[in-house]
């Protein structure tokens, strides 16, 4: 087996297409220290990031760092879709409770009217005074 020449990698996707093409622990451990030296001396996020995937084995992530032009539109798309939640499943449709009467409704005056009709002279005086005082 050819050894790896890890002094032609320069950029966080050279390291990242070396990692996805290597099978060899040993080649995937010397890229991985690089990327873990670069990214203490780099002010670049995607050093630590890539150095994340590399540790938790999310070789979809990597791939997508490796991935050059539509194909890395793709691969991030991929990424995301795997990192988005389930959808919840379908359920039942409730069913509809029976329409609450509105607060505001005006009650039928004819009812009212009736039952006025029904009072005594004391009850009917006892009810206006009652209703004057509440629309005070």
């Amino acid at each position: 087996m050819a050894k790896l020449d890890l002094t032609k990698l320069a950029t966080s996707r050279d390291h990242a297409a070396e990692w996805t093409s290597t099978k060899s622990a040993q080649a995937k451990e010397a890229i991985y220290a690089q990327v873990v030296a670069k990214s203490k001396t780099s002010k670049r996020v995607r050093w630590t990031n890539l150095g994340k995937a590399m540790a938790e084995g999310d070789n979809l992530r990597v791939a997508a760092y490796a991935a050059i032009g539509e194909a890395k539109s793709q691969a991030w798309a991929a990424v995301k879709a795997a990192e988005a939640p389930a959808k919840p499943k379908a359920t039942k449709a409730k069913a509809k409770a029976a329409p609450k009467p509105k607060a505001n409704a005006t009650p039928d005056i004819n009812e009212f009217a009736k039952q006025l009709a029904n009072m005594d002279e004391a009850m009917q005086a006892a009810f206006l005074t009652a209703f004057a005082q509440a629309r005070k």
